[in-house]
């Protein structure tokens, strides 16, 4: 049971295009959230109060220098998801951010393209993840960045198309975790 609202901006500025702001506000009574139990399994817990608010933005722009087009696209993320009431066995979670949801996360793309031949570079970003409903910092994981990057190639005769992309995920092969215990797949590639 609950009630949000949620308002936005949309404008341009010259080359920039698709600039949008959108800020968010929910109050939740009943949340339903996935735990780790003793043994690792995920189990409901349910929260009596949760409020969440927080911001969204994005910006994006195309250009051309010659015969090769550029696209970019930023954007950010700001969430305060916070236990506002709680049964009493939980009381160390009241005011603090909701388990395994980060505070800020971003992204950015860069791509380009030549004729039939196209390159992309993506960035994502997430904050720290706490673990437990107390926040505490030591269990909780870490922030990290992950950088893909994929070069395509197309193809048209006559009536066939044909399209070639490889993609390289978490490029710099960095470790980390969106769940405890949970390993993330390290560099990888698809074809």
């Amino acid at each position: 049971t609950g009630y949000a609202a949620e308002g936005g901006l949309d404008w341009s500025i010259q080359e920039i295009h698709g600039i949008t702001a959108t800020f968010f506000y929910q109050n939740i009574e009943d949340w339903i959230q996935w735990v780790p139990g003793i043994n690792g399994v995920y189990r409901p817990q349910n929260i009596k109060e949760v409020r969440i608010k927080g911001m969204e933005t994005n910006a994006e722009t195309n250009f051309k220098v010659g015969l090769v087009s550029f696209r970019t696209k930023a954007g950010y993320q700001f969430t305060r998801s916070v236990t506002k009431q709680t049964h009493d066995t939980d009381q160390a979670a009241v005011g603090k951010q909701l388990i395994y949801t980060p505070v800020h996360t971003g992204t950015a793309a860069l791509g380009s393209a030549y004729k039939t031949w196209s390159v992309n570079l993506f960035l994502q970003y997430s904050g720290e993840r706490y673990t437990d409903a107390s926040n505490s910092p030591i269990y909780a994981l870490d922030p990290f960045a992950l950088v893909d990057f994929s070069v395509a190639k197309a193809w048209s005769q006559k009536r066939h198309n044909v399209d070639f992309l490889l993609l390289v995920k978490n490029l710099f092969g960095t470790t980390y975790q969106l769940y405890s215990g949970r390993a993330m797949p390290g560099r990888n590639f698809t074809l």
